[in-house]
């Protein structure tokens, strides 16, 4: 005689980052087949590659197999996420098992507000990009003359412009920068602009 056990159908995870949104959104296939059924799914996710593993909601199967993550509370990540199911099954005979998805990796687009103008001396004294989903890691600034030399480079977010170079402030008006960032995935974005120097007199 040859003992059999119920057969099981393992739970495929998908997802796609909405980067208008800020919002991650996983679908997935319904668990089979435990006699008494699945009493939730769990999702996990880690932020970046060393981020703490956290459940970050329940689902109950009548409540559909999608959840949608607001991210845009984690704006200073890499926006790097990862994300896996895990199926409680009800009631179990043996106890609690659970079964365990595949795990997928979305990544947030980075996000860079850039300002047109400073005042030198004024209330907004200095120029940076303001930049969320991004390894801060991987950023450069290089601000140029009118004639295309380097007056001012940058590869700290935090260090920012204060219009000046070797020391001394700039003549007013535009000047070129660029800008380069990497996303959680290392996907590099390249900025290219004007910004405008105003002296506060």
């Amino acid at each position: 005689m040859i003992d059999t056990t119920n057969l099981g159908k393992t739970i495929l995870l998908n997802g796609l980052a909405n980067e208008q949104r800020q919002v991650n959104t996983v679908v997935w296939t319904i668990y089979g087949d435990w006699d008494q059924g699945v009493e939730k799914y769990l999702l996990h996710r880690i932020i970046g590659e060393s981020g703490a593993d956290e459940v970050i909601a329940e689902i109950f199967p009548g409540a559909g197999f999608f959840y949608d993550d607001d991210v845009s509370t984690q704006f200073f990540t890499e926006g790097k996420f990862k994300y896996y199911i895990e199926a409680v099954e009800s009631n179990g005979a043996f106890g609690t098992n659970s079964a365990i998805s595949n795990a997928i990796e979305l990544t947030q687009k980075p996000v860079i507000w850039i300002p047109n103008a400073f005042v030198v001396n004024g209330f907004n004294e200095t120029f940076r990009p303001v930049i969320s989903f991004a390894d801060f890691s991987q950023y450069q600034m290089i601000i140029y003359s009118r004639w295309g030399d380097v007056i001012f480079q940058s590869e700290d977010i935090n260090i920012p412009w204060d219009g000046k170079m070797n020391g001394s402030i700039v003549q007013e008006g535009a000047y070129t920068y660029y800008m380069t960032i990497k996303d959680g995935k290392g996907k590099a974005y390249d900025y290219t602009g004007y910004v405008t120097v105003l002296v506060e007199k």
